[in-house]
């Protein structure tokens, strides 16, 4: 979790530095582009990682619906 809160500060950092450094606003824009993916990714896959499955206690607990077979 430390890691997902560090990267808006990396980018942002980065991106300045690209900007005021090397007079670069389009690879700055980019940099920030991608500190955005990549904080997005992580924050899904750190929110998902926190679920757990349901039990099922039986094969029948699944339920995927009629499915336009019509009655049995």
């Amino acid at each position: 979790m430390i890691v997902l809160s560090a990267i808006p500060g990396v980018a942002l950092a980065g991106a300045a530095g690209l900007h005021f450094g090397l007079d670069e606003p389009q690879l700055a824009g980019a940099t920030l582009l991608a500190g955005a993916l990549l904080w997005l990714t992580l924050g899904l896959f750190f929110l998902g990682s926190n679920i757990q499955p349901r039990t099922r206690t039986r094969p029948a607990a699944l339920d995927f619906g009629n499915q336009g077979r019509g009655p049995r």
